[in-house]
């Protein structure tokens, strides 16, 4: 489909969640190690951790793109008008699923059905109105990333159907080891660490005894 509409430039949207992602997931991958303890929880949260982390980064150097984090959550805002919000993939059989299991997912379909019966004349032609799309994120520590989904969640009482629109907008071959460089979607040199700063220089200055008092007690006034 046409995400332009809702995206601005698609491409260069689609691909900033897609290098996102296949980091967030190749790193978490890499270092998952059930001796110290790792398991399906553990790669969750640190894919959630990580892939709020790396999408900041991604759109953070896009001209126009506010972000924020609302409850320790991120939100991003196009300059469409359009918030994307990230989330983990959930299935009701084969359907992709987005249940309100929280009461900010509760929150996002009453957004958009609100959008939908009240503002709907303000969007362009041939438009959705849509004020929130999900991006949905699927994967295993055995298999990688496996597929990251575009959303817009609409009805609260049928999370397998209840979308204005929805797509797959990346899917990968799970055969083959994700061969993503790790090393070229490190970050950006940040400021150097407080413990590495080196300490400054410090001259001190003997100080200067006015004229007529004593070194050994400067304005003697108050002492008995």
């Amino acid at each position: 489909m046409d995400w332009d509409p809702y995206l601005g430039d698609s491409a260069a949207v689609i691909a900033a969640i897609v290098r996102a992602y296949r980091l967030t997931y190749a790193i978490n991958v890499r270092r998952f190690d059930p001796r110290a303890g790792d398991d399906g929880h553990t790669f969750g949260v640190q894919n959630w951790r990580n892939g709020i982390k790396h999408l900041a980064q991604e759109f953070g150097a896009m001209p126009g793109v506010r972000i924020d984090r609302p409850n320790n959550h991120l939100r991003i805002r196009l300059p469409t008008g359009v918030v994307l919000r990230p989330y983990r993939a959930h299935f009701e059989g084969d359907e992709l699923a987005f249940f309100p299991a929280s009461k900010a997912r509760a929150q996002l379909f009453d957004r958009n059905a609100i959008s939908f019966y009240e503002y709907s004349t303000s969007f362009g032609e041939g438009m959705l109105p849509v004020n929130e799309l999900v991006i949905q994120h699927d994967g295993t520590v055995e298999e990688g990333l496996r597929a990251i989904y575009l959303s817009a969640p609409f009805d609260i009482d049928k999370p397998a159907t209840g979308f204005f629109l929805s797509e797959c907008i990346y899917v990968r071959d799970t055969s083959v080891v994700d061969d993503f460089d790790i090393d070229a979607g490190a970050e950006r040199p940040g400021p150097t660490p407080f413990t590495d700063l080196k300490a400054p220089d410090v001259v001190v200055f003997p100080e200067e005894t006015p004229e007529g008092e004593s070194e050994a007690n400067p304005g003697n006034d108050l002492v008995e």
